[in-house]
């Protein structure tokens, strides 16, 4: 499973980035979908587990940092949720919880404050959100999420943000800031996975079909349970017989969601990857 642009098509971004790119300087590759890296991470075992660990041992969490919107600090006891390419731990089971988690990304963009720019809060509104993490080591990522997306950038030397702090972000390969940064940061997200792309009967994407078997996996049920929970029980009493369309898809779909769960989820985990 391999997440990365689709064969033959790229975005005006890029090819705006690909326009300016002097001869053998490095071009890059945006891949993954940290809205889809999450919702498969949170159904899988082994992170719910780390997860549990994590929680029965944290103890009292480290104050938020003042700002214009919430700034989780980071902890000791984070640092362990690398090994699932995270920052900090994200609650599995928290119902209306974030999208998308703050994840380790490879080549995050860059951002810094710019004097002048629309005020980060004000240019998302309600119709996103917007949480920063402060790293250990002093830097603030700031994640942004909106119309079912989520981009993160990182800032250095930003002791506070301030409450009408606007941001423009650094490509890497140019060096140079551009702006306004969050629209034209979720013009330029991830690629879709393949089972994003492939979808399923009735417009539903495959990969959400995925997840609700591997969720009906973890809790223990059987193909048909796994059925009930995407078609119903009506539809599945009515349709369920040995060599039905319903339970050949169910069998399709099992290794697959298998297969996300032991480590697949990462092919959607965002990075950015350096073209020479």
């Amino acid at each position: 499973m391999t997440a990365g642009n689709e064969p033959g098509r790229a975005s005006g971004a890029d090819s705006q980035r690909g326009s300016r790119r002097r001869q053998g300087e490095p071009s890059e590759t945006e891949t993954g979908d940290g809205v889809l890296a999450w919702m498969v991470l949170r159904q899988v075992n082994d992170y719910r587990e780390a997860w549990s660990l994590y929680a029965a041992s944290a103890g009292v969490s480290a104050a938020p940092e003042p700002g214009p919107f919430r700034i989780r600090v980071q902890t000791e006891a984070d640092l362990e949720a690398d090994r699932f390419e995270m920052f900090a731990w994200e609650d599995p089971r928290k119902a209306g919880g974030p999208a998308s988690a703050f994840w380790r990304q490879d080549g995050m963009p860059e951002g810094v404050l710019e004097p002048g720019a629309e005020p980060l809060v004000g240019m998302i509104g309600d119709r996103g959100s917007v949480e920063g993490l402060r790293l250990l080591d002093g830097d603030l990522v700031l994640k942004i999420e909106y119309g079912g997306a989520a981009v993160q950038v990182r800032l250095g030397n930003v002791e506070r943000f301030p409450d009408d702090g606007g941001i423009s972000v650094k490509h890497r390969a140019q060096n140079t800031a551009v702006g306004p940064a969050p629209s034209r940061l979720l013009e330029r997200g991830g690629s879709p996975g393949p089972s994003e792309r492939e979808g399923s009967g009735g417009g539903v994407r495959e990969i959400d079909r995925l997840v609700t078997v591997l969720a009906g996996l973890e809790a223990g049920k059987k193909p048909r349970g796994i059925a009930e929970d995407i078609w119903g029980e009506e539809d599945v009493a009515a349709v369920w017989y040995s060599d039905s369309w319903m339970r050949s898809q169910v069998r399709r779909w099992i290794p697959k969601a298998e297969a996300l769960a032991a480590g697949g989820w990462r092919e959607y985990v965002p990075r950015v990857v350096a073209e020479e």
